[in-house]
């Protein structure tokens, strides 16, 4: 993509002239805009390296700050991205003005072009990595307060919940494998693990999908956390989803882990096994909210789609090698050996 392009957004946006092209996309007056995107202030472009990053960044930067940030979709095929990661944005802070100012604001979403651009204000902090939750174990209270803090936003019976939320990515599994494949009976223990689900009474919550790191900062001298990269949100999704990524990542930091081998134990001994420290966490957060029996196929079902969701973020296809490609990078996926253990676990 030529650098050109976001540059081009920026101005336009700034003029007043890019405007929404449907009901679904909107955009901030153009002085909002204007404080935003200051005339003279430089786009930065970033292109993230992993395979799976959806979207090209733009940072727009003055004296060394990030004054706006934008979001474009790296191939065209992938119109929905940005548009669903504002739409979460602008419910979570209509719905919990308490969490103003740890997440972005979403001030446009326009189609330029064959590509949707979201704009973003940015969130400046520290980053909560490994060493600063070993340095800092109170940023780990931090970090679950911020999960306890997001809105529930309905209830469902737990089935629909699995129809929504994990049939659609099961779908695509059961479109790029081959039949035999290994991952299709991951998939069908998992269902059958999920069943309990069924028939139950669920609260539905609003998930930023994936709080690990690099998408954690400290904010306020570590009093708040902040939390950027929402593409993988969900207005209506599951209690138990995002705290199971954040204990998973919180288990990892404290035991010092990085890479499958290593963090597959870490999650089996604190996480999985009744006795470990972040699965008492996480029965004690659930306690109020669902029945114990619950908590398993809640753990299950979070792990199957935090690795399915993978091939919502990378063109699937019709031609074969597409398929193939797909599949060997989620075959490779970190996700996937957690997913199995978890499975393996019973939950």
């Amino acid at each position: 993509m030529q650098a050109t392009y976001l540059e081009g957004v920026v101005a336009g946006l700034r003029a007043g002239t890019l405007q929404p092209a449907g009901p679904l996309e909107w955009v901030e007056p153009a002085s909002r805009m204007a404080e935003l995107l200051p005339e003279g202030a430089p786009v930065l472009h970033v292109t993230p390296a992993f395979a799976e990053s959806r979207h090209v960044v733009g940072l727009v930067v003055r004296r060394g700050r990030v004054l706006g940030v934008l979001k474009t979709p790296r191939g065209a095929w992938d119109t929905e991205g940005v548009l669903h990661e504002g739409t979460v944005l602008r419910r979570l802070h209509e719905l919990a003005p308490d969490l103003r100012g740890t997440a972005p604001e979403a001030l446009a979403c326009v189609t330029a072009g064959e590509r949707r651009v979201l704009v973003e204000t940015p969130v400046e902090g520290e980053p909560l990595n490994h060493a600063r939750v070993r340095r800092d174990p109170r940023s780990a209270d931090v970090a679950v307060a911020w999960v306890r803090g997001l809105p529930v936003t309905g209830r469902s019976d737990g089935g629909a919940a699995l129809d929504e939320l994990l049939a659609p990515a099961a779908a695509r599994l059961e479109q790029v494998a081959p039949s035999g494949h290994p991952l299709l009976d991951l998939l069908a223990a998992t269902w059958e693990q999920a069943s309990p689900l069924r028939g139950r009474d669920v609260p539905r919550v609003l998930e930023h999908g994936d709080p690990a790191h690099p998408n954690l900062l400290l904010l306020d001298g570590g009093r708040r956390l902040g939390v950027v990269d929402w593409e993988l949100g969900e207005v209506s999704g599951l209690p138990a989803h995002d705290l199971v990524q954040l204990l998973a990542f919180l288990a990892f930091a404290r035991a010092g882990v990085h890479g499958v081998a290593d963090e597959v134990p870490v999650l089996r001994r604190d996480l999985l096994a009744d006795d470990g420290w972040a699965r008492r966490i996480l029965r004690d957060e659930l306690a109020s909210v669902v029945d114990d029996d619950l908590v398993r196929p809640l753990v299950v079902t979070a792990w199957a789609r935090a690795a399915l969701r993978l091939l919502g973020r990378v063109e699937t296809g019709e031609d074969a090698h597409t398929r193939e490609r797909a599949l060997a990078l989620l075959e490779s996926s970190r996700n996937v050996a957690l997913w199995r253990e978890a499975v393996a676990a019973g939950g």
